[in-house]
C-alpha cells in the first residue's frame, strides 16, 4: 500500500508546493452565529481511495445458480474537484492485484467513472457509468464433480457488466455536509447529523458473449431498478480535525429484468419483475485539517428479492471498505480566471 500512496502523495506535494504561498480559508456559515461547514471549492481537491467495492452476481434459473465473480482483489479510484465539478475515476491495476491468478480465474478489467452535483443547499446528484470484463464461476464445483481446489475455474472470459447508476438525495438539515464524506470538497468542522431521502435508479446489463458452439450457451439480461431509501446520518467532529460519520437507510424498490438466454438451437427469452428490499450502513474514521486529510470508511449492503417464477439476476450482500488519503492547494491563476464567470 506504501508504494500506492507515495505516488499519489507526492504529485500532490510537488503541484502544491508553488501555489501554497497564497493561502485562503473560505468558510460558509449555514446557521446563525456558527459555522459547521467549511467551503473548499475554491482549492483544487485531489483524493485517492484503495477499495475492494467490486460488483458481483449471482443469476438464477430454475434449479441452477451461477455465483460470477471477478477476478480482482481491490480497485484504485481517483478524485477531482474544483468549484462545483467532482470527477473520480476507478480502475483494477494489476501492481495491487499482483497476487490475482489469471490462469485460475481469468482476467478482469474494471472501469468506472462518476460524478457529484450540489443541486442547491439540500440536494446531492451522483451519477456513474462502470464497465467490467471478465468473471469466473465460484461455485465451479456444483457442475463439476471432480473439481478440486487448484484446478481452474470456469471462466467467462467475455463476460460484460455494464450499469448506469443515478442517485438524487435530499437532506433536511443544510448544517449536514454530503460532499465532506464524498467530494471533500466541504470539510465538517461542527458536529452535525440530517435525516436524508434518496433515490436510487440503475439500468445495467450482463452479456455473455460468449461464441456458441456445441452444448454451449450464453446469456443477455437487461435490468432497470428503481428504489426509495429514507436514512439518516450523523458526522461527529473530534478534537477539531477528527470525525466519525455514521448512518444507515432501509429501502424498497422495484426491479425489472429482461433475460435472453441464447442456445445454438435459438434464443429463449424471459421477463421477471420483483421487489427489491435493501439495507445499507457506512461507518467513516478520518483526519482533516483543511488541507490534507486521510481516513478509512466500511460499508455494508443487505438485500433481498421476492421473486416470481422464472430468471433472474440477484446482486449478493457485501461488506466493503475503503482507505483514502488527499490534498487541497491553490488553484493556479487561469483556472480561477476559467470558473470566474
Amino acid at each position: 500500500m506504501a508504494s500506492l500512496l507515495s505516488l499519489p502523495a507526492l504529485l500532490i506535494l510537488l503541484l502544491s508546493f508553488d501555489l501554497f504561498a497564497q493561502d485562503t480559508d473560505p468558510v460558509s456559515t449555514t446557521s446563525a452565529n456558527e459555522i459547521y461547514v467549511q467551503d473548499l471549492s475554491e482549492y483544487i481537491n485531489l483524493k485517492t481511495n484503495i477499495n475492494d467495492n467490486i460488483e458481483r452476481f449471482t443469476v438464477t434459473a430454475p434449479g441452477t445458480k451461477y455465483d460470477l465473480r471477478p477476478n480482482t482483489k481491490l480497485n484504485n479510484s481517483y478524485t477531482f474537484s474544483y468549484k462545483f465539478i467532482t470527477f473520480s475515476f476507478t480502475y483494477n491495476p494489476k501492481f495491487i492485484n499482483r497476487n490475482v491468478d489469471n490462469d485460475e480465474k481469468g482476467e478482469t478489467r474494471i472501469k468506472k467513472y462518476s460524478t457529484n452535483l450540489a443541486l442547491g443547499t439540500y440536494i446531492n446528484q451522483y451519477l456513474s457509468f462502470q464497465k467490467v470484463t471478465g468473471y469466473y464461476l465460484n461455485n465451479t464445483d456444483d457442475f463439476n464433480p471432480v473439481w478440486e481446489p487448484g484446478d481452474p475455474y470456469v471462466q467467462f472470459p467475455n463476460l460484460n457488466y455494464l450499469s448506469w447508476h443515478g442517485i438524487t438525495s435530499y437532506k433536511t438539515n443544510p448544517n449536514f455536509s454530503i460532499f465532506a464524506l464524498t467530494a471533500a470538497n466541504q470539510r465538517q468542522v461542527k458536529s452535525a447529523g440530517s435525516f436524508l431521502y434518496s433515490f436510487s435508479y440503475r439500468f445495467y446489463k450482463v452479456d455473455d458473449r460468449t461464441i456458441l458452439n456445441g452444448t454451449k450457451r450464453g446469456q443477455k439480461s437487461h435490468n432497470l431498478e428503481l428504489i426509495l431509501s429514507p436514512g439518516y446520518a450523523y458526522t461527529f467532529v473530534l478534537n477539531k480535525n477528527f470525525y466519525l460519520s455514521g448512518g444507515a437507510s432501509p429501502g424498497i424498490g422495484l426491479v425489472h429484468t429482461d433475460l435472453t438466454t441464447r442456445f445454438p438451437s435459438g434464443d429463449v427469452k424471459t421477463k421477471d419483475n420483483s421487489i427489491i428490499y435493501i439495507v445499507e450502513a457506512y461507518s467513516a474514521l478520518g483526519y482533516d485539517n483543511g488541507r490534507f486529510f486521510a481516513g478509512a470508511q466500511i460499508l455494508g449492503s443487505w438485500s433481498r428479492r421476492s421473486q416470481a417464477e422464472g430468471t433472474s439476476t440477484i446482486f449478493d450482500d457485501r461488506l466493503t471498505y475503503e482507505v483514502f488519503i488527499g490534498y487541497r492547494f491553490n488553484a493556479p491563476t487561469a483556472l480561477k480566471n476559467l470558473f470566474s464567470f
